[in-house]
């Protein structure tokens, strides 16, 4: 994002033309613009002149030089990990969610699930985390992975009928999966997170059938910022009651107490039937919006409490939306309709 200060003239100054690289890049009436889609490791030259009402122009400012980097700084962990276990009493009811800190946004491919059932030290069924719609996480995002006989609205793909829903890959419950698998554990089951075949992360105790998570939601603690190759229980994870849903779809990680920026926070409509998405807030906040690949396609502020932003650029589809304050940070998904 760039900043700068309001230009004054004896006559109104109505807006801002903002230069990358001397090519004319955008026009806004804020005195910040977020500028997206840029190469990674790049020195970009940015430049702003002032417009009147009668659209007299300003020479142009100073030019200001910031180099992108290349996604490997700016996150609190190094690889994904798994973030929320659900284990319902009642149904089916069965997810894994797993989360990105990285501070980038990570493919999925070479990513996958397996399940070691009842103790018997042999990791089976890996399921291939890039193998739906969905193929990659964006940064702050979480990948939830559901059992296909799920009967829970949170524990579905979110669609315009169901827009509770936050599973983005379904393992179907049948005989090609082994009804479900690794999504069908019963509480002494371990699950783990692998890449390039290697294992990052683990719930449960690989060669133990322990009961250690029967009937229960474990939901990873906000300190927690990598992942472990070691099950711990006690120093690493809060366990909830039975069929405890409500936060799945989203993870929290240690934040400021003093923030109450997302206190009341809605957006609407959802699905989008128009070309405007409205926001109520209490204090400024930056809004990104990525496609389901994990491109970043749109990036806006928000300053009121009621605001709006114009989505007409969207094609129709499903987005995740990630919106910042100072302090904390909240992702929603929605429809473009």
């Amino acid at each position: 994002m760039v900043n700068w200060s309001a230009s004054t003239d004896n006559n109104a100054v109505v807006s801002y033309d903002v230069y990358l690289d001397d090519s004319f890049h955008a026009n806004t009436t804020e005195t910040n613009y977020t500028i997206i889609n840029l190469s990674t490791s790049t020195t970009y030259r940015i430049t702003v002149l002032a417009k009147d009402k009668d659209n007299n122009m300003s020479a142009k400012s100073a030019a200001a030089s910031a180099t992108t980097t290349d996604g490997s700084s700016g996150g609190t962990a190094t690889e994904l990990f798994i973030s929320e276990y659900v284990e319902g009493n009642g149904g089916t009811n069965k997810a894994i969610e797993i989360v990105n800190l990285t501070g980038s946004t990570v493919d999925l491919d070479g990513y996958v699930l397996k399940l070691e059932r009842n103790g018997s030290g042999v990791w089976t069924t890996p399921l291939a985390l890039d193998k739906g719609s969905v193929k990659s996480i964006v940064p702050g995002d979480v990948f939830v992975v559901g059992n296909g006989d799920n009967s829970a609205p949170e524990l579905q793909p979110y669609s315009a009928s169901n827009p509770n829903g936050q599973v983005d890959l379904v393992q179907p419950n049948n005989l090609d999966t082994n009804y479900g698998q690794p999504v069908n554990f019963n509480g002494d089951d371990a699950v783990a997170l692998f890449k390039d075949d290697v294992l990052i992360d683990i719930i449960g105790v690989f060669g133990n059938s322990e009961k250690f998570a029967i009937n229960v939601t474990l939901r990873r603690n906000e300190d927690i910022t990598a992942p472990n190759t070691t099950f711990d229980k006690t120093a690493e994870w809060t366990a909830f009651p039975e069929n405890t849903f409500n936060g799945v779809g989203s993870h929290t990680v240690t934040l400021s107490t003093n923030s109450e920026a997302l206190n009341g926070f809605k957006m609407y409509p959802n699905p989008v039937t128009g070309n405007k998405l409205f926001f109520n807030i209490n204090e400024k906040a930056t809004i990104n919006i990525y496609n389901v690949l994990g491109k970043l396609v749109q990036s806006e502020t928000i300053k009121n409490v009621n605001s709006s932003i114009n989505v007409s650029k969207l094609s129709k589809g499903m987005y995740l939306l990630k919106l910042y304050t100072q302090n904390q940070s909240i992702s929603k998904k929605f429809i473009k309709q």
